[in-house]
């Protein structure tokens, strides 16, 4: 197995015996436009595997949703006003007039829509810094055709299915604004755990507490 980058053959310094298995890592300096360009190479008529990751740092609030229609996420994040109507979901939104005050309570609406049903999906959300989770305890839901398992971890909250059947579901819990300043809701990502091929995130919303 031979591997070119950019044009440029790679000469691995260490080979596993056995498998050949061998791994070649470039800063940020050394990557240029060029280096897209990969090419494996192989003279046996066997198999032969390779992968390539890129791996960056971004701020999260410009990290876009994906998705396919397969599978596809959407994180919606409300602040609950008490009205004489009962309460409201006023919709929070990049650059937009709601105001979240020190104590409000939030809404995290995440909306999960498929083409067909999946078993054993899991779906991990991240929550804003400066946020609290209302339910503290972990267990087991129900609704709307569906059953899951709430994990309430230290910065996420995570979503276990056994079976999720095809369509569009909708999924809340609440957090507290417990401390003020800015900070980005993070995003949800939902993947199948014996099929990681199926997966999707959602964009992030950023979060300002006064």
């Amino acid at each position: 197995m031979t591997v070119d980058v950019g044009g440029e053959r790679i000469e691995p310094a260490k080979v596993e015996a056995g498998t050949g298995f061998f791994e070649e890592r470039f800063t940020r300096r050394e990557i240029t436009p060029a280096m897209a360009a990969i090419t494996m190479t192989t003279q046996a008529k066997r198999l032969a595997f390779g992968g390539v990751h890129w791996q960056y740092l971004d701020d999260i609030s410009k990290v876009p949703a994906a998705g396919r229609e397969e599978l596809a996420i959407e994180k919606q994040l409300f602040v609950k006003r008490m009205t004489k109507a009962g309460p409201e979901l006023v919709p929070i939104k990049q650059g937009g007039e709601a105001k979240v005050e020190l104590g409000d309570e939030l809404v995290v609406r995440l909306v999960v829509t498929s083409d067909r049903d999946y078993e054993f999906l899991e779906l991990a959300d991240h929550r804003p810094s400066i946020t609290e989770p209302v339910d503290v305890l972990s267990g087991w839901r129900y609704g709307d055709g569906a059953a899951w398992y709430v994990a309430i971890r230290d910065a996420s909250t995570q979503l276990f299915f056994e079976r999720l059947p095809r369509g569009t579901h909708v999924f809340e819990y609440s957090l507290r604004a417990a401390h003020r300043g800015t900070a980005s809701s993070g995003f949800a990502r939902i993947q199948s755990r014996y099929a990681p091929e199926f997966n999707a995130h959602s964009a992030s919303v950023n979060l300002e507490v006064k």
